[in-house]
């Protein structure tokens, strides 16, 4: 097997099919450069028509950090306390790697603890020695013929929707020829104790939104990774796929953490706020409404909103700034927030832009720790950005 490793943000060179795969499959997180292509905001890996596997690192978010990260933005992985277990894995080691060991260990240690999970089923039987209960209402009705007897045995079943989900996810690891390098063989094991389990994905269990039943508490962390790992799976379906690969999107982590700390500072943040503009008739054609979506609008009680948008990049474009000044339009506020990655920006001072109108606008650049190892660490770094904006917004009004 041929991996490739890059760097996120990291202009490198890609020909043929495999740079039309690639662009298919990125989109608007690949970007073109004259000594190449850059991917912005993926972590992970995938693997190319030529049979190489390209493996996306990023020094913003090394793997150590993101299952951490990702526990932080979303309540149905909150059994994951903490990602210690990951500081062996380094911070150059490849994302999905890490999560599949961490399942892998995880799984095999409650199973072998607890056993797996089975549900119970009444089974009626003719036996000639007596198994589980008599069925004395069928026996009646057999005239007392005790030569079979007729019994009710429970016959425990190993398809369960959360031993279906592992099973899932297990699959998915044998078909990912990075990550199935990565557990050895700890996932055959694994795969003896799950050979009676055919796949399969209960939605509800998959979002988070059907709890784990009492007998099923001690697989939370190893249902929270099978999560993980069936969740940002989803670059391609089926085995035969080329396309097949595990990506992360940073940006999107990064958006919900943001709102995340607003919200657990007690502040009213409402996330993808629908903007809505008109484009007038002409043309031969009638006037039509579209919208916009921003990342985020704070609520200030007596004040006037905020508008925030959360950049996983590493400087401020005119763009950004052209953006933030047509959200202040739309919404009719006067204070926008741009949101970086701590450490991105050099310069973080504040663009104060006057409009015809006379009102100024000013966009201020406010940075995120994303560093965090662990669930803890992220909600200082929450705490912290979410008290920085306050202070900052404070200053101002003073």
């Amino acid at each position: 097997m041929t991996v490739r490793v890059v760097e996120e943000g990291t202009p490198f060179e890609i020909t043929g099919e495999d740079r039309a795969h690639l662009a298919r499959l990125l989109r608007g997180s690949l970007q073109w450069r004259e000594a190449g292509v850059a991917v912005w905001g993926v972590v992970g890996h995938l693997r190319l028509p030529s049979g190489t596997t390209l493996a996306i690192r990023s020094k913003k978010a090394p793997a150590a950090c993101l299952l951490s990260w990702a526990s932080y933005v979303d309540p149905s992985l909150s059994d994951l306390k903490n990602v210690r277990q990951l500081d062996d894995v380094g911070d150059d080691g490849d994302v999905g790697e890490a999560l599949a060991v961490l399942f892998v260990r995880e799984l095999l240690a409650v199973a072998g603890a607890h056993g797996i999970r089975r549900r119970y089923r009444r089974v009626p039987t003719r036996s000639s020695t007596i198994r589980g209960s008599i069925d004395f209402a069928a026996l009646s009705r057999a005239g007392g013929d005790l030569s079979r007897t007729p019994c009710v045995v429970w016959e425990r079943l190993p398809k369960t929707p959360l031993n279906q989900l592992f099973a899932a996810a297990l699959q998915l690891i044998r078909r990912d020829q990075l990550m199935r390098r990565a557990v050895g063989g700890v996932h055959g094991d694994l795969e003896a104790v799950f050979a009676e389990v055919p796949p399969a994905i209960d939605p509800d269990l998959l979002a988070g939104r059907r709890p784990l039943e009492r007998d099923e508490l001690p697989f939370g962390s190893a249902c929270a990774l099978a999560r993980l790992i069936l969740h940002e799976a989803g670059v391609s379906t089926g085995e035969d796929e080329r396309g097949l690969g595990f990506l992360v999107r940073l940006d999107s982590l990064f958006e919900k953490a943001v709102v995340k700390a607003l919200r657990d500072a007690g502040l009213d943040a409402e996330a993808k706020v629908p903007v809505m503009y008109t484009r007038l008739a002409g043309h031969n054609a009638p006037s039509t409404r579209g919208q916009l979506i921003l990342d985020c609008f704070l609520r200030r009680p007596g004040l006037e909103g905020v508008v925030i948008d959360a950049k996983y990049k590493s400087d401020v474009s005119p763009s950004n700034i052209d953006q933030m000044l047509a959200y202040c339009h739309l919404t009719g506020v006067t204070q926008a927030v741009l949101v970086f990655p701590a450490g991105q920006v050099r310069d973080l001072r504040t663009f104060a832009l006057p409009s015809p109108t006379g009102r100024t606008v000013h966009v201020h650049l406010v940075e995120f720790e994303t560093s965090g190892r662990s669930l803890a660490n992220w909600r200082l770094n929450g705490i912290a950005f979410a008290e920085n904006l306050r202070r900052d917004d404070h200053e101002r009004r003073v």
